[in-house]
Parts: structure tokens; C-alpha cells; sequence
């Protein structure tokens, strides 16, 4: 006898290793350590670097991407964590959560060995509190504490996506549009109080962020057919709007052309997650790209912890800047490298199978 017919469903799952998903995770970590090691280090010490002089006056400043891509980076992977968020498990919000304290620790280890490591703003006087705001992922919430892992606050809006994915999966599919509608409304109402009452600004600067995780669940529901085209621009317009409407509202927003940086950020991820073929592919396949897709937490974890001592101490010992900025690069690769294979091991000695996450 013949099985009973059964409605083909689309499977809304997709793969950490897909092509769109390596390419697009790679160039974000490129893009964040040039941003963060190498432009915003350059700016912060009055130097000067031919290349860094050239992309801001020809790429940066006519394209609006300021902070020398640092912004566009972190929408960049913002956006692919929620494309990666939107059928995910509490699995992978272990694995981002993973790296977060051992690289406070270094941090605030360094820190206390007097290390020039790069905190937003300069270290206080409260180091137990900072290591634990920044271990907890709490630190970006409490304007009082310094921020001993200033690109945590991107682990942290990773996690709230696959929080907010995970609660609303158990919608039926026919209600799927629900959850781009409720997280927007959520972030858009953190934006509006974090302007009226000065206690909740820092929520909601990260509330500002956070349409670029919910441009990703759009991408991922439409490209699994759970989210008409339609539905799916109209979500993107109305992230965007927020972003939009947030720069006004919230006085550290204003003059970064963040909208600028989030328009661009989305439409690459949706033209190469939608379009992606064998050209993807074949950039996908190459083992640099690779390495940088799977390590990408742990290059923007460890930038200010390894990257900036490592740099600064070349710099007092008087090298060519090329040269500091070569080396200070090589060992925050081969710190990401450690702190990658440490946490695969520590997964296998629990019984499971370490993933990027």
C-alpha cells in the first residue's frame, strides 16, 4: 500500500558551511579587524597609513561608510547571524556564548598588568565589575561600566536573535510572518524609550542594532517560503526606517550614517543568500575564506585584548607601522586559532561536536 500524501514543506533550515553563509561571515571579520585594529588604532594614536588615507578618502567618505567600515562589518554579521538565528537551537547560542568570558578574562588580565588594551571608554576603577558585566554580556547594558570587550555587544545581539527565533518557532508555519512583526515592535519600543528616559540609552543603542538581526530571519523566511517577497521588503524598509529614525533620536548615533551602512549591509546579504551559485562557491571553497568564517567570533573577541597590546607594544619599540601592523595581525590570527581549538576540545571532552556558530 502507498503511503499516505503528505503537503511538501520546504525544510526552513539552513546550513552554517553554506556558501553565501561562509563568504559573507568572512569578509565581516576582515572588515572588523581592519576597522578596529588597524583604522580605529590609526586614528586613536594620530598616525598616518597610505592605504587606511586612500580608502577613507575614496571608499569611505562617497559610500558613507564610516568608522572605516567598522559599522558596515557589524551590521554585515549581524545580519547573517539572524539569517543564521531563525531555525537555530539553544546549541548555538551555547557556542556564541562560549568565547565571551575567556576573553574578558583576558582582558581584564592584561588590564591589570597595566596592557594598553582597547575598552570603550578607558578602564575605571572597577575591574571586578567590568570583568563580570563583560563575562555576562551585561556590561553594554550599564552605561557605568566600561565595556572590557567593546565588540561583545555584537555577541550579545547574535544571542538575542536566536532567543527571539527560538521563542517564536513554535508558531505554526502559516503565522511565521508573526515574529519579524513582534521583535521589530519590541526593538522600535526600546528605541523610543532609551530617547525619553536617559537611564534605558544604553538598551537602546543596542535596540538600534538589533533590525539587522531581524533583515537576516527575513531573508532566511523568504528564502524558505514562509515569508512572501512582499512581506519580506516591507519587514527590510521597516528595519531600515528604525535604524533610520534612530540616528535623531539617540544622540551617539548621529553623524555615523549608520542607515547608510545597513542598506548596503542587507541588500549584500540578500543579493548573495538569494543569488548564490557557483561563483559564491568557488570563493567559498578557498581555505582563507574559510578560516575566517569559522573564527569570526573569536578575531572580534580578541582585537582588543591581543590585538591592541600586541600593536602598541611594536609601536614603542619603534618598527615600521607596516611592519607592527603585520605582526600585531599574525598573532591576534593565531590567538583566534588557540581560543577556536580550545573551545572545540572543551566540547568534545562534554561529548559534543564543537560548530562555528
Amino acid at each position: 500500500m502507498a503511503p499516505p500524501a503528505t503537503e511538501t514543506v520546504p525544510r526552513l533550515r539552513p546550513v552554517a558551511q553554506e556558501p553565501a553563509v561562509t563568504l559573507l561571515r568572512a569578509a565581516a571579520a576582515v572588515l572588523l579587524c581592519y576597522a578596529y585594529l588597524i583604522g580605529l588604532w590609526i586614528t586613536e594614536h594620530d598616525r598616518y597609513l597610505g592605504l587606511v588615507d586612500v580608502l577613507r578618502r575614496w571608499v569611505n567618505q562617497p559610500f558613507g561608510l564610516g568608522e572605516d567600515f567598522g559599522g558596515f562589518a557589524s551590521m554585515l554579521l549581524l545580519a547573517v547571524s539572524g539569517y543564521l538565528a531563525a531555525h537555530s537551537t539553544g546549541a548555538r547560542l551555547a557556542r556564541l556564548l562560549a568565547p565571551v568570558p575567556i576573553a574578558a578574562l583576558l582582558a581584564a588580565g592584561l588590564l591589570a598588568l597595566g596592557a594598553p588594551v582597547w575598552t570603550q571608554p578607558d578602564a575605571g576603577a572597577s575591574p571586578v565589575a567590568e570583568l563580570v558585566g563583560a563575562g555576562l554580556l551585561v556590561g553594554p547594558l550599564i552605561p557605568e561600566l566600561t565595556a572590557l570587550l567593546p565588540l561583545g555587544s555584537l555577541v550579545l545581539l547574535a544571542c538575542a536573535g536566536t532567543l527571539a527565533a527560538a521563542a517564536t518557532n513554535w508558531l505554526p508555519r502559516r503565522l511565521r510572518w508573526l515574529s519579524p512583526l513582534l521583535q521589530l515592535a519590541i526593538a522600535a519600543a526600546l528605541v523610543v524609550a532609551g530617547a525619553a528616559v536617559d537611564a534605558l540609552s544604553a538598551v537602546a543603542l543596542l535596540a538600534s542594532w538589533y533590525p539587522m538581526v531581524i533583515v537576516g530571519q527575513v531573508i532566511y523566511l523568504n528564502r524558505g517560503r514562509a515569508l512572501p517577497a512582499w512581506l519580506a521588503v516591507l519587514y527590510a524598509g521597516g528595519c531600515w526606517a528604525l535604524i533610520a529614525v534612530a540616528e535623531p533620536l539617540l544622540p551617539p548615533l548621529t553623524g555615523w550614517w549608520y542607515p547608510v551602512a545597513a542598506a548596503f549591509a542587507g541588500l549584500l546579504v540578500a543579493v548573495t543568500v538569494l543569488m548564490q551559485g557557483r561563483t559564491v562557491a568557488s570563493f567559498a571553497a578557498n581555505p582563507a575564506i574559510r578560516w575566517a568564517s569559522t573564527r569570526v567570533w573569536q578575531l572580534a573577541l580578541l582585537i582588543g585584548p591581543v590585538g591592541w597590546p600586541l600593536l602598541n607594544g611594536l609601536d614603542a619599540a619603534g618598527l615600521p607601522l607596516p611592519l607592527n601592523i603585520a605582526l600585531a595581525t599574525a598573532g591576534l590570527v593565531i590567538a583566534a586559532e588557540l581560543l577556536y581549538w580550545l573551545l572545540y576540545f572543551a566540547w568534545l571532552t562534554v561529548g559534543r561536536r564543537w560548530e562555528p556558530a
